[in-house]
């Protein structure tokens, strides 16, 4: 047998073997690159199948010995690169240990593509040329339906034939945030990686039960001020876990905010926006979605465009008048500067008078006289009155602009019967009394007399009333520090200030460091830091239990195996520099032992000077997880080098991360065995009282 008919013979017996016992096998982490290849090598055989197809579709000489070799070389690649395609394919798919339906399936289509292809090069080196003619159409056929549902794995199972749907009609008030804001943002930005056929990372964004399940490094949020979610888009973008991924659009400011002030609201997936109190950060953050629905198409007016030169002499660096939409003789006339406004300027608007729809004096030092300045406006729909310094007794003024459908007067100082002339305007249907001086009393008194009219008030800020800020992020993936690893504080909003301690008190805006750059510690500590911002009320404070670690274990071996359901990584759990969520005891970063001692042996490169390990666990009484029992440490030559027998609890608690300091004796050792044991029968105060108690071990620091 030729060598290419032996390496093709050979590829494909390992690719049927491998795809037969695939869950059995495991895949050596060095391989996992060439893997990675898949979708780079994948293009090949689709180009070189339909290349051999045209040919034989073109160049029908059967006797043509030139002919007939250059068809064998495309089909002798065409299985080649198909092969190895599918190959690097089952490899690529081991990365998931739950590959989707969709996943499946393109792995089952491509690995018969590949032995068809084959068929193709076996039968084409018969001299079978008819079969090879047959056998074209159900590859290529085969091929199409191989290559999408690969792109459909990769840009979604809509992209190619997307689906007609109705579009929803517009939040209102009584939308929950959740269907409003939250989950169009995370539609847009995360759930092209994270669906049902596509669950990188085991992480479904599509439905509420699997955004409350989280994926595989555990739940998205473990309590308000503490998201795995927030702190991977948080992550620097060129970090290998920053979310979105390199390349994907990324979060804006906004958007990350607003995700942050959902979680440290609870995630609630139901609460909606009339729900929150006016001052609540989430409603501030969330009120954008509501208010803009569908945009409407521009009015259509059919009087004439004002002249150039009329423009040109209107608008100073003082005062603009713009198109309503492009090609729309409808103006939108502002004036800035509070400084450099004059009454009289007013009256230039005569020129342009036909032409203005829209016309804004906002934060004009505007007095009641000056009303009467206004010319004659045959076509005014918005008049924007915010902030100056009327008080309503010339409002009658107005009546002269029948065309007027809404009237802004926040920030103003009415009158209290000032409003009411408003009510003989035809066209009015909206009057915004925000923060005007009228009593809600007297704007329910206003409602109540006109019907047709919306007056329309809204939260009134008084100097108790701050807005508080969402709480700073740690932004350390790590919770085990080198000597030399600082620690790294963020907040997604501009212009916030973070204080933060090292010496277990309450940070406060005054005294408290203040954070600049990240920051090294010299030993174990918990940080605890806040946002602060002026205008704005304090953060609440976040803490964080971080250790210094001076050698790091080569490897560790479990003696003992950690319970089915709590297995973690293995013994690359307890060094791998992170701390576990107490909300979730089923991540990666947690072993769990119960009626068995965790014992793990701990190897050094080398000889070294260790002088005292810490362990730490969790507690969470309630879920029968206590203290352990005892804690003893061994040289390799099972000598007992330190031991600890840690007091229990007498009643429920708190849940927390509880660590146990363990010193060694002077001396050098290359490797230790560490075994912890859980407390064999719960306590009879216990709501389980007999049973036998978790322990639960997420790190070993060895300094």
């Amino acid at each position: 047998m030729k060598p290419t008919a032996s390496a093709l013979f050979a590829l494909h017996v390992l690719l049927g073997f491998w795809v037969i016992f695939r869950e059995k096998l495991s895949i050596p982490v060095a391989l996992v690159p060439l893997g990675r290849m898949h979708p780079l090598l994948v293009h090949f055989p689709i180009v070189l199948l339909l290349l051999a197809g045209a040919f034989l579709l073109f160049f029908r000489e059967r006797k043509n010995p030139e002919h007939h070799r250059l068809l064998g070389s495309l089909l002798t690649l065409t299985a080649l690169s198909a092969v190895l395609s599918a190959l690097m394919g089952l490899l690529l798919s081991q990365e998931d240990p739950k590959p989707p339906p969709l996943l499946v399936r393109h792995m089952w289509a491509g690995v018969g593509l590949s032995f068809l292809c084959y068929g193709l090069w076996a039968a084409h080196r018969q001299g079978s040329r008819r079969y090879v003619a047959a056998g074209l159409l159900p590859a290529t056929g085969l091929l199409l339906l191989t290559g999408h549902w690969g792109a459909s794995l990769t840009h979604g199972e809509d992209f190619l034939f997307p689906a007609a749907s109705t579009p929803p009609p517009p939040p209102t008030a009584e939308t929950p945030v959740f269907a409003a804001a939250i989950e169009p943002l995370l539609r847009n930005r995360c759930t092209s990686c994270h669906n049902p056929e596509k669950p990188k990372g085991g992480l479904v964004l599509t439905s509420r039960d699997g955004i409350q399940k989280g994926g595989k490094n555990g739940v998205l949020w473990k309590n308000p001020h503490q998201s795995l979610l927030v702190k991977r888009l948080l992550l620097p973008p060129d970090h290998k876990e920053h979310m979105p991924p390199r390349g994907k659009p990324q979060l804006t400011p906004q958007e990350l905010a607003l995700l942050q002030a959902w979680v440290n609201n609870g995630a609630d997936f139901e609460r909606s926006l009339q729900d929150l109190p006016a001052a609540d950060s989430l409603r501030l953050l969330a009120a954008g979605y509501y208010a803009a629905p569908a945009v409407a198409a521009a009015p259509v007016y059919d009087f004439a465009a004002a002249s150039e030169a009329d423009l040109t002499a209107f608008n100073t660096p003082f005062r603009r008048a713009t198109p309503l939409a492009a090609g729309s003789p409808g103006l939108h006339v502002r004036f800035f500067g509070r400084q450099q406004f004059k009454p009289d300027d007013l009256k230039d608007l005569s020129k342009i008078s036909g032409q203005v729809v829209s016309l804004s004096l906002q934060n004009m030092p505007l007095k009641d006289a000056d009303l009467s300045r206004l010319p004659s406006l045959p076509n005014l729909h918005k008049l924007n009155l915010n902030q100056t310094d009327l008080t309503g007794q010339t409002l009658k003024e107005l009546l002269r602009f029948s065309q007027l459908q809404s009237v802004s007067l926040s920030g103003t100082r009415l009158q209290p019967d000032a409003v009411a002339v408003l009510a003989q305007l035809p066209a009015l249907r909206e009057v915004f009394l925000w923060n005007s001086g009228l009593s809600p009393q007297q704007q329910k008194a206003l409602q109540a007399r006109s019907r047709k009219i919306f007056f329309r008030d809204g939260y009134e800020p008084s100097p108790t009333d701050l807005l508080v800020l969402n709480p700073p992020l740690l932004a350390n993936e790590e919770q085990v520090l080198t000597a030399r690893t600082p620690v790294a504080l963020r907040h997604p909003l501009p212009g916030v200030s973070i204080r933060y301690t090292t010496d277990g008190t309450e940070p406060d805006s005054g005294t408290s460091p203040l954070y600049t750059r990240p920051f090294l510690l010299p030993a174990d500590a918990t940080v605890k830091f806040r946002a602060i911002k002026a205008g704005w009320r304090a953060s609440p404070v976040v803490a964080a239990t971080l250790f210094q670690e001076k050698f790091h274990p080569d490897s560790v071996q479990l003696l003992a195996p950690p319970n089915p359901g709590y297995r973690g990584e293995g013994g690359r759990t307890l060094i791998n520099r992170r701390t576990g969520s107490l909300a979730d005891h089923a991540t990666p970063q947690w072993l769990g032992y119960r009626e068995n001692p965790c014992i793990a042996e701990l190897f050094f490169g080398s000889s070294v000077p260790v002088r005292e390990l810490t362990i730490s666990t969790a507690l969470k009484i309630g879920s029968f997880m206590l203290p352990p029992a005892r804690l003893e440490v061994h040289d390799a030559s099972g000598k007992l080098l330190a031991s600890l027998v840690p007091p229990q609890p007498g009643v429920d608690g708190p849940a927390e991360h509880r660590s146990y300091r363990l010193p060694l004796p002077a001396g050098t050792y290359k490797a230790l065995k560490v075994s912890v044991f859980p407390v064999r029968k719960l306590p009879s105060w216990h709501k389980a009282k007999g049973q036998p108690a978790w322990v639960f071990v997420d790190e070993i620091i060895v300094k």
